[in-house]
């Protein structure tokens, strides 16, 4: 296949009016947001975008909800006529009775990490463990150039440099940081550049011979696209989410010591097969939205793209 095949921005963002669903859209600091949203929208056939934590009531709608949901605005058939979870993350100040009550009634919540999973579980509410839609990326195995360091310490990327840069080529420096708009800056065209820029990261992810970076949602869709990715964790409860991916954090370990001048500095960490999850979340999409004539033609299948 060509990169033909790779669905371009103005395809995902692309309105349906015989559509009643809506998809989440941004106005915060992080492009993973954006890049969560890009993963939903391979599946699905939007009619518009709301704002995740400033939308307003609309019962016309079915919303499709995924990404972790920042502000403790959750989303229900008050101000919706119908919403679906597929792959969300509550924060451990939201992990409340009161916050999981909101979720009663609203069907099977699909998480995108066994934390959150767990913590509805715990109050009677229907989980599902899908995980995150930038999983659903085809994998890619055309041809790779590059390396990209992705919002890492500056000792880290002279470290990657060091051990990778001879055989693999040169060393870019990207940043997931977005400045934040103030209400009047909140525009259409902002919106849409965001996830322009967004939907170019993932291009440059998609290709790379290696990646580094300690982003979530710079990690994951390298694991979909098959691209070596070494994940700097934090400690964050959020990183849970990589347990079960076959993400191997000795790897990153040793960028961190002496170990990067070891004899075998030129060996990619190895890329795990995550055909298994790909397929798991789009199966539920499938599952929870099949009958509703909402999916895209091609979300019932998963292909393999190459250059």
């Amino acid at each position: 296949m060509t990169d033909l095949d790779w669905p371009s921005v103005e395809e995902l963002l692309e309105p349906h009016a015989d559509s009643n669903l809506a998809v989440f859209s941004y106005g915060g600091a992080n492009l993973g947001d954006h890049i969560q949203s890009l993963a939903l929208l391979q599946h699905v056939r939007p009619r518009t975008l709301v704002l995740r934590d400033h939308f307003h009531p609309n019962p016309e709608l079915l919303l499709a909800a995924n990404g972790w949901l920042t502000k403790g605005v959750i989303p229900t058939r008050r101000e919706f006529g119908d919403v679906k979870f597929l792959g969300i993350y509550l924060p451990p100040r939201l992990r409340k009775p009161e916050v999981a009550a909101r979720f009663r009634g609203l069907g099977t919540i699909g998480c995108r990490d066994h934390v959150t999973a767990k913590f509805l579980q715990q109050h009677g509410i229907p989980a599902y463990l899908c995980r995150c839609a930038t999983l659903s990326f085809p994998r890619y195995d055309g041809p790779r150039e590059g390396i990209l360091c992705v919002d890492v310490p500056t000792a880290i990327v002279e470290r990657v440099r060091r051990r990778y840069g001879r055989q693999f080529g040169d060393i870019r420096t990207l940043t997931h940081h977005l400045p934040r708009p103030s209400p009047t800056e909140m525009t259409e065209r902002l919106i849409r550049d965001q996830f322009e820029r967004a939907h170019h990261f993932l291009s440059l992810y998609r290709k790379a011979s290696l990646v580094v970076t300690n982003r979530i949602h710079v990690a994951l869709p390298c694991l979909a696209f098959g691209t070596p990715v070494i994940v700097l964790p934090l400690d964050d409860d959020r990183f849970e989410i990589f347990a079960g991916t076959g993400v191997d954090w000795r790897v990153a370990e040793e960028l961190s010591w002496w170990r990067a001048w070891r004899k075998d500095a030129g060996v990619l960490p190895r890329t795990p097969d995550v055909d298994a999850l790909r397929k798991g979340y789009t199966s539920f999409v499938q599952e929870t939205l099949g009958h509703t004539g909402l999916l895209r033609r091609s979300a019932t299948s998963v292909t393999c793209m190459q250059a």
